[in-house]
């Protein structure tokens, strides 16, 4: 950063993330700062056009019909091209059909840019607008003013404050395909979506009855005890277990191995004595588990208690290295299956760890 400059935005942060930080001035000799740290929320792309939209292809008007509804009338251009309307929602229900109307001028009227749009719902949270997250595309061959039509919400998708985006692009350029892409001429919008139906969304993950005590580990032990934590269906009212499809571990406080990978070579989940059969993928930050079918289910109104165990590399450590982990409260990463499953709730009570 410039000189007397205090502040400093990282634009490559991604969601749920443990980032570390420390400064250094370059105009005179001096020591690194302390390391601080921070872990993201969700945090979306935001999408650029190359020429602004004022006087040129705008949303004007967007209308969706849920239980409850949004009316955005003659916003014209946002600044620049992009505006998150935080304080606009619909209610909706999974499954349900809900009606839409994008107008390029308000109330469908006047002189326009014709465009093509498309609409995205973040559905399973996770801060990334995903191919199959996009629930409507147009491919106009003619020059409306106006667009409407319908979206579905998917049965899959977390209940909770959901974020879904509407995008425009000039008709002559093409399709929308892409949430966050640079086109030449167009807008975007973010509302939220107030998702609920389908089954209990209140499964969570607790800290456990006891947690695994720091100990003193060498590089190359396999399957050293590392951490605990407990899933719990709290059998609100729909009678299903809570089948886990997805358990995320993060690096938690006081953790200094600053990247994991190569150094956790590879990690386990276990219920008591038993394994839980699941694929570990280890990145520099987290440990993510895909689980299918019924692997870990937790039976309605019932907890399991589980230990994390991972085996040390070799390489890259360093003496009284400490390793953390910890379960986040909110963007938590914690999935079900689609079907036949309660679901976790979209903030836990506390983090674990």
């Amino acid at each position: 950063v410039n000189a007397n400059i205090t502040t400093y935005i990282d634009v490559s942060a991604a969601s749920n993330t443990l980032y570390y930080y420390r400064i250094k001035p370059t105009n005179s000799p001096a020591q690194f700062s302390n390391v601080e740290s921070i872990t993201t929320t969700l945090v979306y792309c935001i999408p650029d056009y190359n020429f602004s939209c004022a006087g040129d292809a705008v949303i004007d008007d967007f209308i969706f019909t849920g239980t409850t509804n949004i009316n955005n009338i003659d916003t014209n251009c946002g600044n620049p091209n992009y505006t998150y309307y935080n304080a606009l929602s619909a209610n909706v229900v999974k499954g349900g059909v809900y009606n839409f109307t994008v107008n390029f001028n308000t109330g469908g009227f006047g002189s326009y840019f014709p465009q093509n749009i498309a609409i995205w719902v973040d559905a399973n949270n996770d801060g990334t607008f995903d191919v199959a997250e996009r629930l409507f595309q147009s491919n106009l061959a003619g020059g409306q003013i106006s667009i409407s039509s319908s979206i579905t919400i998917p049965l899959s998708a977390q209940s909770g404050a959901i974020r879904m985006r509407v995008r425009s692009r000039h008709r002559v350029e093409g399709v929308v395909s892409d949430p966050c892409a640079t086109y030449n001429q167009g807008e975007t919008e973010d509302y939220i979506l107030n998702i609920s139906g389908g089954n209990d969304n209140t499964s969570r993950v607790e800290a456990p009855t006891a947690q695994i005590a720091a100990a003193n580990v060498n590089i190359g032990t396999v399957d050293a005890n590392a951490f605990a934590f407990k899933i719990s269906d709290l059998g609100t009212s729909d009678g299903l277990p809570t089948n886990v499809t997805q358990v995320k571990i993060k690096q938690g406080v006081g953790n200094t191995v600053a990247n994991w990978t190569g150094k956790i070579t590879n990690a386990k989940l276990f219920d008591g004595a038993t394994q839980i059969t699941a694929t570990p993928t280890i990145t520099a930050n987290e440990i993510t588990f895909a689980i299918t079918g019924t692997n870990l289910s937790i039976a309605d109104n019932s907890s399991k208690e589980l230990t994390l165990k991972v085996t040390l590399g070799m390489v890259g450590f360093t003496n009284n290295d400490k390793l953390t982990f910890q379960v986040s409260a909110s963007t938590h990463g914690f999935t079900v299956a689609a079907l036949g499953s309660s679901e976790f709730a979209t903030t836990f009570p506390a983090a674990v760890g």
